[in-house]
């Protein structure tokens, strides 16, 4: 029943479907970590915090957005700005293959948690300021050259990916948990797969049945949101390349949370997130202690 309502989300979140939200949420990567941890025990699990640069900030209005466009428009894609807008898996991949590059270049010790930590965060910046570095139609290459050769988003887009859906690959699935382990036995070299989320885009209303119904932005419905992991088998470590960044309460995405569980106030929602919620009780308490 749980991967059959994991795959329903799934559909509904391709489809971009608009739709309340009926399952708890997270605004951290602490569940991911948490999950990883269960299919790797004796792994360094790293993921992104607050300290790590967001690659999905580029491009920058103007100027740079108006080049990675026109490159766009010239390569006949049909909805530049869309792409653009939602260019988490491009940017994932981006991200995977420079953690990847860089550590199979570099000599630094990554014996203690601190050190990995510490290295991801200089590389999430190093990527990011390279990146914004590059004249704009150069860096549309980077990012979308190959990207947009798929009539279709589709795993196959990654290097070590021959074959599966994006269930194969679905934070919270037993099929994901499957190719990780079949990745992590397949050889002591560094590798990079994708690890697509689902999340909830929450809206800043509370929708009716008819208002969900006129909905034409992305708002108020599930959304598939792509990572990379950096799979290195000679230090046992995977390391979370998200082009988000660390994630932050209060922003109006949020990631569903495994194994997959109703909302605890069994009220379905577009507006009401799980930060909005551990707010609401922080200052209850806050109050509470005053009296």
């Amino acid at each position: 029943m749980r991967m059959k309502s994991l795959d329903k989300v799934l559909k509904d979140a391709l489809a971009r479907k608009p739709s309340r939200l009926y399952f708890e949420t997270t605004y951290d990567h602490k569940n991911m970590f948490d999950w990883l941890k269960i299919i790797l025990p004796d792994w360094t699990i790293v993921i992104p915090d607050s300290s790590c640069s967001a690659l999905s900030d580029w491009p920058t209005a103007g100027i740079t957005r108006n080049g990675v466009k026109e490159w766009l428009q010239e390569k006949n894609h049909t909805n530049p700005d869309d792409l653009i807008d939602g260019a988490c898996e491009p940017l994932a991949y981006y991200l995977s293959s420079s953690i990847s590059e860089i550590l199979l270049s570099s000599k630094i010790e990554l014996n203690t948690i601190a050190q990995r930590n510490e290295f991801v965060s200089s590389v999430y910046k190093e990527v990011k300021h390279d990146l914004t570095q590059l004249e704009p139609r150069v860096a549309a290459q980077s990012i979308f050259g190959e990207y947009i050769k798929h009539k279709s988003p589709t795993p196959q887009f990654w290097p070590e990916i021959s074959e599966g859906t994006f269930t194969h690959y679905l934070f919270g699935h037993d099929l994901a948990r499957n190719r990780i382990q079949e990745v992590v036995a397949s050889g002591d070299s560094t590798k990079f797969i994708p690890l697509y989320v689902l999340c909830y885009i929450f809206d800043n209303n509370e929708l009716t049945t008819s208002e969900l119904k006129d909905v034409k932005e992305e708002t108020a419905q599930y959304s598939l949101h792509a990572v990379g992991l950096v799979i290195k088998n000679s230090i046992k470590t995977v390391i979370v390349a998200d082009p988000n960044g660390g994630l932050k309460g209060g922003f109006n995405m949020e990631f569903l949370s495994m194994p997959m569980t109703k909302l605890k106030s069994k009220k379905a929602t577009t507006k009401v997130s799980r930060y909005d919620r551990d707010q609401q009780v922080y200052f209850a308490r806050k109050r509470a202690r005053r009296l």
